[in-house]
């Protein structure tokens, strides 16, 4: 792992998640809220039951010693009103869960204030589907000058496999995408750098075993992470008995990692529009379409060495200071 230059303030990073579902949430907000390079100033919960995702994240934000991040509730379906009935948005983690008060700051609440107190500009990073994100930039114009960029994981531009060197298959609709189609439209006219991690090049990121252990071994936050790690697997084992399936995949951590390593991958400008029925959406080239940075490549084992190395930290009070992979 890169040791980070300590000369360098931290980047301002606000999280919009629907953690709880595939563990990479999990290890994207964990990593945000213990790298020191990363300065976390909010996380927002978006599609299903968002309230119990934000319970998630505050118990992770605690256990990570990080209870002082404000967590909004977002929204619950998309703006369509109209919930794809082949996206799944059940929770699949169990806990840790942390008792939250009965009123709680919505996602709008929390994006507008983190965005008016900013000192320097924020980067959004949506990595569920793209509602929040949608709605709340849209509704506030006078606060683009303080997003430095848009972060989004989604799409699905071209074949993928389901392990490094496997078969590969045709582009599919993905989930966050299709979780809020109207939003990810939306998105693309906004006035703000857009930076998209597209699912064909996070489905090969794998965690290995030995990674795992590393995570679970490294304290109590790595602990919990282990236990929905483990328990994402075994979903994944019930939907599928290919074992190519059921691996934990690094499409979120690339999204945040990204963002302060920008050497950890390669990227390209494509011009991207939305088109399909709803479900069945993509983000498609277009002459017309939507200037977007658009990640083509990363290095998996930087990505591991970085999030392995992040959360086996040496801790000091309010801060990890890392000490490499």
């Amino acid at each position: 792992m890169t040791e980070p230059d300590r000369a360098a303030p931290p980047t301002p990073i606000l999280l919009d998640t629907d953690l709880g579902t595939d563990v990479d949430d999990a290890i994207a907000l964990a990593f945000l809220a213990v790298d020191p390079r990363c300065q976390l100033v909010g996380v927002t919960t978006v599609n299903g039951d968002t309230r119990a995702r934000a319970a998630l994240a505050r118990a992770l934000l605690e256990l990570a010693d990080r209870a002082d991040v404000p967590i909004g509730i977002g929204a619950s379906d998309p703006l369509s009103g109209y919930p794809s009935k082949t996206m799944p948005v059940g929770l699949v983690a169990k806990g840790p869960l942390a008792d939250l008060p009965a009123a709680m700051p919505t996602a709008e609440e929390v994006i507008v204030d983190v965005l008016r107190d900013a000192t320097e500009p924020v980067h959004i990073c949506g990595v569920g589907a793209f509602t929040n994100v949608a709605t709340v930039l849209s509704a506030h114009p006078e606060l683009h000058e303080a997003v430095a960029g848009i972060h989004l994981m989604g799409g699905c531009l071209g074949s993928f496999a389901l392990v490094p060197g496997g078969e590969r298959f045709p582009a599919i609709a993905d989930f966050n995408l299709n979780g809020d189609e109207l939003s990810a439209a939306v998105c693309l006219g906004l006035p703000i750098p857009i930076r998209l991690v597209p699912q064909d090049v996070t489905n090969e990121l794998l965690l290995t075993a030995e990674d795992r252990t590393a995570i679970a071994t490294s304290g109590p936050l790595g602990a919990a992470l282990e236990e929905q790690m483990a328990g994402w697997v075994a979903f994944l084992q019930t939907r599928s008995p290919d074992p190519d399936v059921a691996h934990v995949r690094l499409h979120d951590p690339l999204a945040v990692v990204g963002i302060g390593a920008p050497g950890i991958e390669t990227s390209t400008q494509m011009q991207l529009s939305v088109r399909g029925r709803r479900g069945r959406s993509m983000f498609v080239e277009s002459p017309l379409g939507r200037p977007v940075t658009v990640v083509r490549s990363a290095d998996a084992t930087r990505l591991r060495a970085e999030l392995v190395g992040a959360m086996t930290s040496v801790a000091r009070p309010g801060r990890r200071i890392a000490t490499g992979a």
